[in-house]
């Protein structure tokens, strides 16, 4: 990811092959929730779709926006007066169980709902899961 942000990031976007996006999703995706085949190239396709690779490079700067937003942000979600809810898939190595913890600790009012052996794609790894917990919060 760190490439995509450096003046060559627009070159490594295009060599981006689905081999390398199968092999970054199974090391996010839970590992009794492995991406299937069809999950993968429909990702490909998307990422791909109108000159993706070529703009990848410019989507990744949403890692630039989080520092550089982060008061903005969290204060937004602290000091909200609407119901929050976050649906975690803790075994994520990019977001995961610390992400949950780290919301939890700055934002004690939202619902916090961990999905065991879920990873990064809560919603494509357990979508009944995710459903059930939202269900589960509106009627709490």
């Amino acid at each position: 990811q760190w490439l995509l942000m450096t003046p060559i990031g627009k070159w490594v976007g295009m060599l981006s092959t689905k081999s390398t996006l199968r092999r970054n999703f199974h090391a996010i995706f839970g590992k009794n929730t492995p991406p299937t085949e069809q999950e993968i190239d429909d990702f490909w396709e998307l990422m791909t779709y109108n000159n993706g690779k070529g703009v990848i490079h410019k989507i990744i700067w949403y890692m630039d926006e989080r520092i550089k937003n982060k008061v903005r942000w969290v204060g937004g979600m602290q000091n909200a007066i609407i119901p929050m809810l976050m649906i975690n898939g803790p075994e994520d190595p990019i977001s995961g169980r610390h992400s949950a913890e780290m919301f939890k600790i700055l934002v004690p009012h939202a619902e916090l709902r961990l999905l065991e052996g879920i990873g990064h794609y809560p919603q494509v790894e357990d979508p009944w899961g995710v459903l059930e917990q939202f269900i589960n919060v509106l009627h709490a």
